[in-house]
């Protein structure tokens, strides 16, 4: 049974869809103006951030939705107003950017000082049928811990998604957000930074190419971005996990990201793990979320007719 499980849910995840999953993280240095162009040509992603509450002269997005950012506390008095008068068709927000952190790119707040700063400045956005997003903490149990003390002390805050940071391989991944899941509640998770960082190019590429594929296919992932939307020789985070190489050419990586519109293949192997481990982690799995209704029919009559065997 297992292994006919295993033929049919490969089998679907070689033709499931992106869903508009995949995002852009808008990231300004020397070259993004003049890259910017080809990132956003891409026809997989569907969406994009940049950190702040619209997008910049360097980090602009086409056609792609934006998604406005209250990045810290400083600016938060502004942040209502400024989503609602520069990008009056929002429908999603996100804020604090790493709180439960102390180095430099972090916000760096204590979750009671989010959590007044969340009732005052981003709550209101919800009469406006706007959908807020949580902190999105570091890929950490402290980062969890302390969305736990944010939850506790904004407890008539309405959440509508967690956002969460990723860096490391996908064993990690996987039970970070089934942990994730589990704490609280079932609720739908946008992973808003994901990557690896200063890894091997084949750790790099068979990380991405696994867990790109995974979070293509749970229901309880509404979207994700891969921390890479930049040349190699500006990448904080390693030369091999970057959409662009040195020159502003399109990587390999980059092209799977931007340019295909399908889940990419795992290894049957690894596809194995993924549907257990998110059982196992999450208690569920999004094959019924992305199956095929045709094709699995045809692969259950096949079974029955004694094609293959249960």
């Amino acid at each position: 049974m297992l292994s006919a499980l295993v033929i049919v849910l490969e089998a679907v995840q070689a033709v499931s869809a992106v869903a508009g999953k995949r995002g852009l993280i808008g990231v300004d240095n020397i070259h993004s103006k003049g890259d910017q162009p080809t990132l956003i040509k891409s026809n997989a992603t569907t969406w994009a951030y940049n950190y702040g509450t619209q997008p910049g002269n360097s980090t602009w997005f086409g056609n792609l939705e934006f998604i406005p950012q209250l990045w810290g506390g400083n600016n938060a008095a502004t942040f209502m107003s400024e989503v609602l008068a520069n990008n009056p068709a929002t429908t999603h927000v996100l804020t604090f950017n790493e709180p439960d952190g102390q180095g430099g790119g972090q916000a760096t707040m204590t979750p009671a000082l989010a959590a007044t700063i969340w009732k005052q400045y981003v709550e209101p956005l919800k009469a406006h049928n706007i959908s807020l997003g949580s902190p999105a903490c570091t890929g950490t149990d402290s980062g969890i811990q302390w969305l736990k003390q944010f939850m506790g002390n904004c407890s008539t805050c309405h959440v509508d998604f967690i956002a969460t940071h990723w860096y490391g391989d996908f064993s990690g991944l996987s039970s970070h957000l089934g942990q994730l899941y589990n704490t609280f509640n079932g609720s739908k998770i946008w992973v808003t930074e994901l990557g690896i960082d200063s890894a091997t190019l084949s750790e790099t590429q068979s990380t991405f190419d696994t867990s790109i594929a995974w979070l293509d296919d749970l229901s309880w992932v509404d979207r994700y971005a891969w921390f890479g939307g930049f040349r190699s020789i500006d990448s904080n985070i390693g030369p091999n996990a970057t959409f662009l190489d040195a020159n502003g050419g399109l990587t390999k990586i980059g092209t799977e990201y931007l340019y295909t519109n399908q889940t990419i293949k795992t290894p049957a192997a690894a596809a194995t793990t993924t549907r257990l481990s998110a059982t196992a982690t999450a208690t569920t799995t999004s094959s019924a979320n992305i199956m095929s209704s045709s094709l699995v029919l045809s692969l259950v009559v096949a079974a029955i007719s004694g094609h293959f065997s249960l």
